[in-house]
């Protein structure tokens, strides 16, 4: 029988997801160093790495941030027109402006361009009730459910933690998505036991996170390790080490 969001409690979508999630944490920060140019160099091994200490230093190519940063500067909404309609949708255009997403949109492109997918998410809006409430989230804190039949989004999970001063996560938040109500939650042990905290039973009828998916695959899965910049890296590497020392002209 397929997987129902209302009739399975939101507890249990807690655990499910998050042992979804947890199982791509790896890969997405092996993915997020490689853009920030702090991978761990799989060419040379790290018993050798131990025996010459600092007398090697292994250079790191950081082409990801190069090639992301420069086509994310290229992509840049300019309006939302809808199927049939010859101008540009101003309501749309104001819920865009109202939640500044032409600046948070770029922390979207650059996730999903890294990490193979980001998330937007709509809420209430207290203080703006007219006002639907769309932030840009990280796949380290938010994770979804997809139905394998229809595709479509049946549950998502927002978690984060704060840490306390031994550096050990002493309350966690989690953030169920469901069709008909989104709910909170929260945890002064880490996410052993869950406490409700407010609800808002919105009935949109669908789950408000919309997944941003950069090369979507049918066998799933985020965006592809660039193995091939540590052979890059390593020739780089090689180059330095076997060029002789040449003194400066005089």
């Amino acid at each position: 029988m397929p997987l129902n969001a209302d009739i399975l409690p939101s507890e249990q979508w807690i655990t499910r997801i998050t042992r979804q999630h947890d199982a791509q944490i790896p890969e997405l920060e092996t993915l997020d160093s490689y853009y920030e140019g702090e991978q761990s160099l799989s060419y040379m091994h790290p018993e050798l790495l131990r025996r010459l200490d600092t007398r090697v230093r292994q250079v790191v190519i950081n082409w990801p941030e190069l090639v992301v940063d420069s086509l994310d500067e290229r992509l840049d909404v300019t309006g939302f027109r809808l199927g049939g309609e010859q101008s540009a949708d101003r309501e749309l255009w104001n819920i865009w402006a109202g939640n500044e997403l032409g600046l948070h949109s770029e922390q979207a492109h650059i996730d999903a361009l890294v990490l193979g997918r980001s998330f937007a998410i709509v809420g209430t809006d207290e203080a703006r009730p007219s006002m639907p409430l769309v932030t840009v989230e990280s796949p380290f804190d938010v994770h979804v459910d997809i139905d394998p039949r229809t595709r479509e989004v049946r549950a998502a999970l927002k978690r984060q933690f704060s840490e306390d001063g031994d550096g050990d996560q002493s309350e966690a938040y989690a953030t169920p998505y469901l069709p008909n109500e989104t709910i909170w939650y929260s945890s002064d042990n880490g996410g052993g036991v869950w406490e409700e905290t407010d609800r808002d039973e919105h009935g949109m009828g669908v789950v408000p996170v919309v997944p941003l998916v950069n090369r979507p695959r049918t066998r799933g899965g985020a965006a592809a390790r660039p193995r091939g910049l540590d052979a890059r890296s390593w020739r780089v590497s090689s180059h330095c080490r076997t060029r002789p020392a040449r003194s400066p002209p005089t």
